[in-house]
């Protein structure tokens, strides 16, 4: 049985492992953007509005699958170098929707938001909390939205913990024992690609020694993060 990201991801790998893996992956990748780049110049050589559009959906799907697989396996590799700094996680999270917002300005997350964040200290890598939150705001996107989508966030903190909860009104989806995403709608890509940056979210919170979860129930998608309050 051929071996997936998500089956060196979940045994631990370390990046030379899995390298080979990545660059099949990214040989795909760079066939789609090649293939999506004749597109483009032939619409170019015939004045084909639609030739060219066609071309260009392709090459920036590829691109945008190296791009984030690529972060992810940079995040899951970078974690025995994180930079640690007390720091607030409301702070964290609202530059992590203004970034997803810049980068995505058609988002599906746009349409209701509900955002209740209290200020919480946490201790951690900023960086690497921001992509995680990021890969997350994606997943919603990726999804194909229920009653025009919207997101859901409450930030609390309980016992010294605290708790993020963030929810979205979105297709069935569900992400296996072995951290598999599972989705009928979505392309096998985007679903290697959603297991990667999951996979990855679950070592960034790990090693700041707290945990992520998945569920889906009643057309809602939602991930509870937890993370130590500092003492």
């Amino acid at each position: 049985m051929k071996s997936t990201f998500s089956d060196h991801l979940n045994q631990g790998s370390n990046w030379g492992e899995f390298q080979p893996l990545l660059q099949h992956f990214i040989k795909n990748k760079l066939q789609g953007i090649n293939g999506g780049s004749y597109l483009v110049d032939q619409g170019l050589k015939t004045k084909c509005l639609k030739t060219i559009e066609k071309g260009w959906q392709i090459v920036h799907r590829n691109q945008d699958d190296i791009i984030r697989c690529t972060t992810a396996m940079m995040l899951f590799d970078r974690q025995s170098e994180r930079h640690i700094e007390r720091t607030y996680f409301d702070e964290i999270f609202r530059e992590a929707l203004a970034d997803f917002d810049r980068r995505l300005p058609n988002n599906t997350l746009q349409a209701d938001r509900d955002l209740l964040l209290e200020p919480i200290l946490c201790d951690a890598d900023v960086s690497s909390l921001q992509t995680c939150l990021l890969n997350i705001l994606r997943f919603f996107d990726s999804l194909e939205p229920h009653s025009g989508g919207g997101l859901q966030v409450k930030l609390i903190a309980v016992n010294d913990v605290m708790h993020c909860q963030l929810r979205s009104p979105r297709e069935m989806v569900e992400i296996d024992v072995s951290g598999k995403v599972q989705a009928t709608d979505l392309s096998p890509d985007l679903k290697n690609v959603l297991t990667v940056e999951w996979l990855a979210s679950k070592k960034v919170l790990a090693g700041h020694l707290g945990k992520i979860a998945f569920s889906h129930s009643a057309g809602v998608a939602e991930f509870a993060l937890e993370l130590p309050c500092p003492a």
